[in-house]
Order: structure tokens, then sequence, then C-alpha cells
């Protein structure tokens, strides 16, 4: 069960990077408020619909598997955004970071239903299953306050521009939730 929590947890620690990317948006490509702020909805959009997609999937080999990709996913998006980020962004370059955006989120949102579901269902008694089940709660948030707080120490570190501190932010990220793939395989083990 603490593998899970941890997947989940990482999972949604590395989702944390979404706060920054209005910012970037409007100081590395110009963007207006409003559309920087769409941008940042880029990951969600991801994550809901693998999520709604992952959903639906039933055999376990496939679930574990699915579990055990999803860091790795998440990795590649936040690592693909690390590389794209530069000064005066143009408006193609935006869009591939954005799509680079979709992927991380689709990674969360693969894995998560599973999770989720293992967390419930993989306790000793089963009368535990309704703590389970309000420890992802609990796991989710505690792990989003810190990654947030990764998050704003390590762009607020960074004193060499907005560019520099996007690609320590979605770098340092991406090698965390891939460290996060160790987690996931441990996971999906029984």
């Amino acid at each position: 069960l603490k593998w899970i929590y941890l997947t989940l947890g990482a999972l949604m620690a590395a989702t944390m990077v979404v706060m920054y990317v209005p910012l970037f948006g409007q100081n590395l490509a110009g963007l207006a408020p409003a559309a920087a702020g769409i941008l940042g909805v880029a990951l969600a959009i991801g994550w809901t619909v693998s999520e709604i997609v992952s959903a639906s999937v039933d055999r376990r080999t496939v679930v574990t598997r699915i579990v055990c990709v999803a860091p790795i996913v998440i990795a590649v998006g936040l690592g693909a955004c690390a590389l794209l980020v530069r000064d005066a962004m143009p408006v193609w370059l935006t869009v591939v970071w954005g799509l680079a955006m979709v992927a991380a989120g689709l990674g969360v949102g693969m894995a998560w239903p599973h999770l989720s579901a293992w967390a419930m269902t993989r306790v000793q008694d089963p009368a535990e299953g309704p703590v389970a089940a309000a420890a992802i709660n609990t796991v989710q948030l505690i792990c989003g306050a810190f990654g947030a707080g990764v998050a704003g120490v390590v762009v607020n570190t960074v004193t060499t521009g907005d560019a520099d501190a996007a690609r320590w932010l979605f770098g340092g990220f991406s090698v965390l939730i891939g460290l996060g793939a160790i987690a996931s395989f441990r996971a999906g083990r029984r």
C-alpha cells in the first residue's frame, strides 16, 4: 500500500509545475494573461482525457503496465517542456510546449484511476477500505503542497532569468517523477 500512496504522491507533486506555466507563458511567450492561464490548463486536459480512457481498462497485466509507464510519460513531457522553453518563444514553439504539458498530464491520468482503486482494495481488512480511500485525498493534498513548495523554491532560487527558472523547474521535476517510476513499479507488484 505504501508504494501506491508514494506513486500517487509523486504524480501529484509533479503536477504542481502548472502553477508557474501562466507566469512563463506571459514572460517567455509574450501571452496575454488569459491566454497564459489557458496554457496552464494543458496538463489538466491531458490528465482528464487519459483518466477517462484509462479507467475503462480492466485487464490486470495491462493496468500494471500502464501504472509502471505513467511516471515515464510524465518525465518525458516535463523534460520536453524543459528543452523547449526559451526567451521570446514563437507561437509555434509555445504550442509545442503546451502539447508537452498535455503529454505530462496524460501520464498522470493514465495511472490515477488504477492507483486509487488499488489503494481502496489492497487493504488487509476490508473494513479498512474507507480509511484507505480517505488517505488518497490526504496524500494528494500533502504531496501537492510539497510539490508546490519545491516548485516555488526552484523558481525563486534561479536568478538568471525566467527561461533558466523554467528549465530548472521542468527538468528537476522530470527527474523527480522519473525516479517515481521505481515506486510505480513496486506499486504494480502484488
